[in-house]
């Protein structure tokens, strides 16, 4: 897939580099990430602002729900991640919607590194608000 440079660089400002379904951003990974259509052109996507997200990983390949039973996956230029899933204290995502269980199983969304990323999120937004209350008591 090719996009204008214009066009790379508006997803990825939008995106605020990072991918756009499990928040990895282009400093985590030491690298730019992929666009990629949430519809694929094969199957009638087109190269538009709208269509086009910042992501990391190729899970999702060309998927696009074309049978009926076939679920959508999670649109996170339309939905917040709160709508499908639940971040549990152990650094995993819960589903809580058929889209969230099929979008957290086809992009392996639980695998031990972006657990490992979460986790280390959680401890370092923890850290902040603690020395941030600390220097307000002192």
């Amino acid at each position: 897939m090719t996009v204008t440079p214009g066009l790379f660089e508006q997803v990825r400002l939008r995106a605020q580099a990072a991918c756009e379904y499990c928040g990895v951003t282009e400093n985590d990974s030491a690298a730019l990430l992929t666009i990629d259509h949430y519809q694929p052109q094969v199957h009638g996507g087109v190269s538009d602002l709208d269509n086009l997200l910042y992501r990391c990983n190729l899970y999702k390949a060309d998927y696009w729900p074309t049978r009926p039973g076939d679920l959508p996956l999670w649109n996170p230029r339309r939905e917040p991640m709160t709508v499908h899933f639940l971040l549990l204290m152990d650094g995993t995502l819960h589903p809580i919607s058929p889209t969230g269980a099929f979008t957290l199983k086809r992009f392996r969304l639980n695998r031990p590194p972006l657990v490992a990323y979460r986790l280390q999120k959680r401890f370092h937004a923890d850290q902040g608000r603690l020395l941030a209350r600390y220097e307000n008591l002192v």
